[in-house]
């Protein structure tokens, strides 16, 4: 009874696979998927763990090689013909003998050896196919990614350099001591295909050494992950001398008048911009921001029977306004020094509509702060 199970169970085995059937011989890779950093100018050498297992009643020899396949789907996902000539299998073409139903390790018979010339700009994608004579019994995909080297920042900006390392466009810059790590896109060119490839470099400053990146905007930008928003108040306002027509319908001409206080807090948002950030060796950073924008805010302002032409009869009365702007700012870090030189205030009610500055163009200065929830919510 025991024997027929057995029977019955090598039975499936054999008709499951189809290799088996064929050649008696079953190959079982230790890691089936293997993820390789391939670091420039290093040799690369991973050993193939792979057991082989003798699944017919007959003791086998068998002749294993290992072919590698470079036809990933992707043609930028394949090894350029030059460095595809230096990856082979090393100790290829082995002879094993194998009894009945043994199973035989080889941890040591194989390994893939990737050449110090092999120089990887973007991911690969390599299929090992394990061969019993021409009959394929397993395979192993590989993921050969470049590694990241560290780079002087002299070598970083040299784009006449060969590989040229510097990046299309940043997304970020880490800090940890001395070295920064770049990440963001770079236009890569294989085998006819031209790509933007997201990638990572290291850069070790030197003692009292900045690496600075900066940009010309809109909005937002592309490399700089600035928050291009604000909150802004402009406390320094400076109405210039307007004329207006009085309830006895003569002209009165009203002298300038200078303001401050805390009555508007609002929004500041960066149209145009150039930012300049420096990053430093001891691992500190500092941004500096110059940008034209747009502010626009709620305002409160005290208006009386002199301000209003007498619409108001008597007292003071404090009314709600919107208030917008054109702005001018330079930013350090989070902190904003505003100044706009055209800005008008709008009523919101019958009251304040008939304020003699209503419509009316002020300029003045102001202060921003960037706060950090901006930052986590625009930048996700």
């Amino acid at each position: 009874m025991k024997t027929n199970i057995l029977l019955a169970l090598s039975c499936m085995l054999l008709l499951t696979h189809k290799s088996i059937a064929q050649t008696g011989i079953l190959a079982n890779p230790k890691n089936q998927n293997l993820v390789l950093k391939k670091v420039q100018d290093q040799e690369l050498l991973v050993p193939l763990e792979i057991d082989f297992v003798n699944a017919s009643p007959n003791p086998i020899q068998a002749t294993i090689q290992i072919m590698i396949d470079n036809n990933a789907p992707e043609q930028i996902s394949r090894l350029v013909p030059n460095d595809f000539s230096n990856t082979t299998i090393i100790n290829n073409n082995q002879i094993l003998s194998i009894k009945s139903a043994e199973s035989v390790k080889a941890p040591s018979l194989f390994y893939l050896r990737i050449a110090k010339a092999v120089d990887l700009k973007t991911d690969k994608n390599l299929t090992l196919r394990i061969l019993d004579g021409s009959i394929e019994i397993s395979t192993i995909n590989i993921s050969l990614q470049p590694g990241t080297l560290t780079y002087t920042q002299t070598r970083y900006f040299d784009i006449n350099a060969v590989p040229n390392v510097k990046l299309t466009s940043v997304v970020k810059v880490e800090s940890a001591e001395n070295v920064l790590t770049v990440s963001g896109f770079q236009d890569i060119t294989e085998n006819g295909y031209t790509s933007s490839v997201y990638v990572k470099r290291n850069i070790a400053l030197k003692k009292n050494e900045a690496f600075v990146l900066s940009e010309w905007s809109f909005f937002k930008g592309k490399n700089l992950s600035s928050i291009p928003i604000s909150l802004t108040t402009i406390p320094f306002k400076i109405r210039p001398a307007i004329v207006v027509n009085s309830s006895e319908n003569k002209t009165n001409e009203i002298n300038s008048v200078a303001s401050t206080g805390i009555t508007n807090v609002g929004f500041n948002v960066d149209i145009f911009k150039y930012q300049r950030d420096h990053y430093f060796s001891n691992a500190k950073k500092t941004a500096h921001k110059f940008s034209i924008g747009f502010w626009a805010a709620p305002s409160v302002e005290e208006l009386s029977p002199a301000t209003t032409n007498n619409f108001l009869t008597e007292g003071t009365s404090k009314q709600l306004f919107v208030s917008t702007a054109l702005t001018f700012s330079y930013s350090f870090n989070d902190l904003s020094f505003v100044f706009t030189p055209i800005a008008f205030d709008y009523g919101t009610t019958t009251l304040g509509k008939n304020w003699i500055y209503n419509k009316q163009r002020w300029w003045g200065f102001g202060l921003g702060i960037t706060p950090k929830i901006f930052s986590s919510l625009l930048n996700k």
